[in-house]
């Protein structure tokens, strides 16, 4: 652990949480600071905190929050503490099984949710962090660490969670499912029910809550995250839609899974910051029309690549 003295995220190596019933939560933070505000000789505390969960293509931490995340932490405003978690070792997050087919082959771990959450309620309170304007970012398996926090979260207020391409526990159907696990069509149907039961047992929501999914998403269908999402809406009254994007594919993002550029923009990290400039963004909003009122906002691509603009 980093010496008393010392920020948590002024460390320079991977930091330990002990969570009550011993499971350990292993984690990197750093602080972000914009262009005007590095030649200040201290960050002025407490400071917003910002967690993000990590794909399945990644261990975690800052590494890949870094390279995910891309230039966009430099683009806010205002300074604020970044924090990576690492996945523990063979999970998918909050399921025992870090396969491919884990979604669906591994069973919900409740022990090591609740550690991560006591860890989240650990960092929040610490005397540098304002626990007013913690956020979660995930996308794909870390989007659906995220929702699966929220939905068991008894303690904490978070500012907001912002999630691209959520991938769920188990699933709705059969479909594309064959092979030995044709044999446990119960087991995969009945880990997909208590998963929406989970969600619609959501009692703390964050204060805002955004979405992102491309509906030709080829991993995390979107017949199934709308079924997601309209869980959480049923005890979410702060997630208010979800953009719903049409990602043309490439040959880099053939699967239609890539949400990097679409998911964590400018416009809606400053969203999760206090200041003057979020109070401008909040004043904006009222000029954004819904094309499905109650759930969907459908958003051109293009439209979303210019919001990353400062």
């Amino acid at each position: 652990m980093a010496a008393a003295s010392q920020r948590f995220w002024q460390s320079d190596r991977t930091l330990e949480f002990d969570a009550p019933g011993g499971t350990k939560v292993r984690y990197e933070a750093k602080l972000i600071r914009p262009k005007h505000l590095r030649d200040v000789d201290a960050p002025l505390e407490p400071l917003p905190m910002f967690v993000y969960f990590a794909g399945m293509g990644s261990s975690g931490g800052l590494k890949d929050s870094e390279k995910w995340l891309s230039g966009v932490p430099r683009q806010l405003p205002e300074e604020y503490v970044l924090v990576a978690p690492l996945r523990p070792r063979g999970t998918w997050w909050f399921l025992d099984s870090d396969r491919g087919w884990g979604w669906v082959d591994g069973a919900f771990t409740p022990k090591v949710a609740d550690a991560f959450l006591a860890w989240l309620e650990y960092l929040a309170k610490d005397q540098s962090i304002d626990e007013r304007w913690v956020s979660l970012l995930g996308f794909s398996a870390g989007a659906y660490a995220v929702v699966e926090l929220l939905a068991r979260n008894r303690a904490l207020h978070f500012r907001g969670a912002i999630v691209g391409g959520v991938h769920g526990h188990g699933q709705a159907d059969m479909l594309d499912i064959g092979g030995k696990r044709a044999k446990h069509e119960s087991d995969v149907l009945r880990k997909w029910r208590e998963f929406l039961t989970r969600l619609e047992g959501l009692r703390i929501a964050p204060q805002r809550f955004f979405a992102v999914h491309n509906k030709w998403d080829g991993l995390s269908p979107w017949t199934y995250a709308e079924q997601l999402y309209a869980s959480l809406l049923h005890s979410c009254p702060s997630f208010e839609h979800v953009e719903l994007l049409d990602i043309p594919k490439t040959k880099k993002n053939g699967s239609g899974h890539g949400y990097h550029d679409y998911t964590f923009t400018v416009a809606k990290l400053r969203q999760l910051l206090p200041g003057e400039v979020h109070q401008r963004v909040r004043t904006s909003e009222k000029d954004v029309e819904f094309t499905a009122p109650g759930m969907v906002r459908v958003v051109p691509s293009a439209r979303v690549q210019e919001e990353k603009q400062p």
